[in-house]
């Protein structure tokens, strides 16, 4: 390939970006619009205390800003996996972080402390967070080895820690009464029908903190990814790596998750959606994930509360009803 052809290759990528940047923007602006309930935004902006403007600040822009977030993080942590796993069908919640912060979230309504606070933060959120970096951490320790983070074990401790956690949920959901079990329910579909900002703003800071991370480790994820054997030859310590990598990934959703609950697919088939637009440069996948990730699921939002408006459809069914076909068109093309 010819100087001028990379350039040329480099600049449509960069276009691209901005196209996903672009469309993001738009989505994120008209959004908060649509809804089973029709508001006056001039109104909404003219007087805070209409019921247009309640109804915006309070539903609709939290909502959609948390959608933003979550998306966004779970296609980033997403791509951090499939390459460090080496495996196209990995996702965040293949290594067990779903069903860790569920299980926090579960126990949690079983024993009745659903309505107690933690430093502002609903004790749902903060035990659903530390069951996602309980269950990390032992993925972690069984994975790791003396010179790099074995993939396989990663894997197969990931399984095995879904496995654990979904057991432990059914006997949680066995011993539930009635009231406890919709709770349960509703938590383990998932959705980001949240009021207000405060939540979302805690954990930010947790968010930033892990896509940072991430960022500059791009340039030797890209090595990881090709291979141990080429990383070492470029003077890239796997083993940190990894394992920053890993941990900024699992900081970043166990922050979203907490909120969100475990919403699923999205982290499988953004980053391979993004892929087939931007190539396998994660300099470049990283930009795409962001904007269509934080797109992807505010879409799923809207069409969530409007398709069957006034009910409200779990946004959980709508990624899944999205994210099994593409699964399933994955599960083809692999030999």
């Amino acid at each position: 390939m010819s100087f001028e052809e990379y350039e040329t290759q480099q600049s449509l990528k960069k276009t691209r970006i901005l196209v996903l940047f672009l469309f993001f923007v738009a989505i994120f602006l008209c959004a908060p619009l649509i809804g089973s309930q029709h508001i006056d935004l001039i109104r909404a902006l003219k007087d805070p205390g209409s019921p247009d403007a309640n109804i915006l600040f309070t539903i609709r822009l939290p909502s959609v800003l948390l959608g933003a977030l979550a998306g966004a993080a779970l296609a980033v942590c997403g791509m951090v996996f499939q390459a460090i796993l080496k495996n196209p069908l990995a996702s965040p919640y293949t290594l067990g972080v779903a069903s860790g912060a569920s299980f926090g979230a579960v126990l949690t309504i079983l024993l009745d402390m659903d309505s107690l606070f933690f430093l502002g933060l609903s004790f749902i959120s903060v035990m659903s967070f530390l069951g996602a970096l309980f269950s990390i951490l032992l993925v972690y320790i069984v994975a790791q080895k003396k010179s790099s983070i074995s993939t396989y074990s990663l894997l197969m401790a990931g399984i095995a820690m879904n496995l654990l956690f979904s057991s432990l949920i059914l006997c949680c959901q066995y011993c539930a009464n009635f009231t406890q079990t919709n709770q349960i329910l509703h938590w383990l579909i998932g959705g980001i029908d949240i009021i207000g900002f405060k939540d979302i703003y805690k954990a930010i800071p947790l968010f930033l903190i892990g896509i940072f991370i991430i960022f500059v480790n791009l340039n030797k994820l890209n090595l990881v990814a090709m291979g141990d054997e080429i990383a070492y030859s470029r003077g890239v310590n796997v083993l940190r790596t990894q394992r920053m990598c890993f941990f900024s990934s699992s900081l970043v959703i166990g922050a979203v998750v907490c909120l969100s609950g475990p919403i699923s697919f999205v982290g499988l088939i953004i980053p391979h959606l993004v892929r087939m637009i931007l190539g396998p440069d994660h300099k470049y996948l990283f930009w795409g994930c962001i904007f269509l990730g934080a797109t992807f699921l505010i879409i799923c939002d809207t069409i969530s509360r409007t398709i069957l408006a006034p009910r409200m459809i779990p946004i959980g069914v709508v990624t899944v009803l999205f994210g099994a076909p593409f699964f399933i068109y994955l599960l083809k093309g692999i030999d």
